[in-house]
């Protein structure tokens, strides 16, 4: 059996923040320590490797605001804080890729829109998915942590955007943003604003509500400009989406002949393996977190230059948006 003399043990001192408060002991210490078991956070706390306000505590202890952490720093070995992302892989058309293999050092910083203690928007690039394995949620998270103030909480997505469709994401930055975020979006109060590129002619503005795997899905659809690529008739069309369905402008525009230009998975043409739709606005309700009325983000250049090449004045109708 190991007997450790405290006298000879090199200590990490933390200190809880708001976002670590409330909680028990062993879920904060489950954060700080991802590779160690529920047992052997346990097992730590029981003979004094993690102390409270230098006591042994109990798992179920909870935590305050301005407590401090002290952990046998031998514990924290073997933990990668700072977890590198492999290259991310280029789209099929690399020349238009926004996103470099691999990425720029600073290009979270490149990306962002807005930040406040609460929550970060950034402008997603084509060609990366937000979540999962070479995710802009990697990418996010290794910039976070260099100023990450909280132990327990981690910072995130608030949503989602489709690997191929561009602009505006919002991540959360604290507890309260992030509580604040989910709620407006539940309750329908933030609204999205997207510009893509459909096929076929739409005359006029267009209401599709058909449900998307059983539920409600609201999506108005308003024409900007018409265009053709080698004879296909397109569309330059504003979204704003009522209710937040997965592939939800993808689904209904497909559900009424207008599927997205090269979104081969719902029926259209392939144009190098890619299709146009950019989140460029999000509108926010009165609130506390600082945030301002709306955000919005220009098109990306290969989206510019496809609308210079094949859509008659189609910036010039467009730029009343940006």
């Amino acid at each position: 059996m190991l007997i450790f003399c405290e006298a000879f043990l090199d200590w990490k001192k933390f200190y809880l923040q708001e976002d670590d408060s409330q909680r028990r002991a062993d879920r904060v210490l489950k954060r700080l320590l991802p590779h160690k078991t529920q047992g052997q956070i346990y097992s730590a706390l029981r003979k004094g490797l993690v102390k409270l306000n230098s006591q042994k505590i109990p798992p179920s202890h909870i935590t305050q605001k301005g407590d401090e952490l002290s952990v046998a720093a031998f514990l924290l070995e073997g933990e990668s804080h700072e977890k590198t992302p492999r290259e991310i892989p280029p789209r099929a058309d690399s020349r238009n890729s926004a996103v470099e293999n691999p990425p720029r050092k600073n290009f979270i910083e490149e990306i962002m829109v807005f930040k406040n203690e609460h929550i970060v928007f950034l402008n997603k690039p084509c060609g990366i998915s937000v979540h999962g394995k070479d995710s802009l949620e990697e990418l996010f998270s290794k910039s976070a942590q260099k100023s990450a103030s909280s132990i327990s909480f981690r910072q995130g997505p608030l949503h989602r955007l489709d690997k191929n469709t561009s602009g505006l994401i919002a991540f959360s930055a604290s507890l309260s943003g992030a509580k604040w975020f989910s709620e407006k979006m539940k309750n329908h109060e933030i609204k999205k604003s997207y510009i893509g590129i459909a096929e076929g002619n739409i005359a006029q503005e267009q209401i599709w509500r058909e449900k998307i795997e059983g539920k409600d899905a609201h999506t108005i659809a308003r024409p900007l400009a018409h265009g053709n690529f080698c004879g296909v008739e397109l569309t330059l069309v504003e979204y704003k989406i009522l209710t937040g369905r997965k592939h939800q402008i993808r689904a209904h525009g497909t559900a009424h002949g207008h599927p997205l230009f090269g979104d081969e998975k719902y029926g259209g043409k392939e144009h190098r393996g890619q299709y146009f739709l950019h989140a460029y606005k999000m509108e926010f309700p009165a609130n506390e977190l600082s945030l301002p009325d709306f955000l919005k983000v220009a098109l990306p250049k290969n989206f510019s230059e496809f609308l210079k090449t094949y859509f008659k004045n189609a910036l010039d109708i467009f730029a009343p948006f940006l």
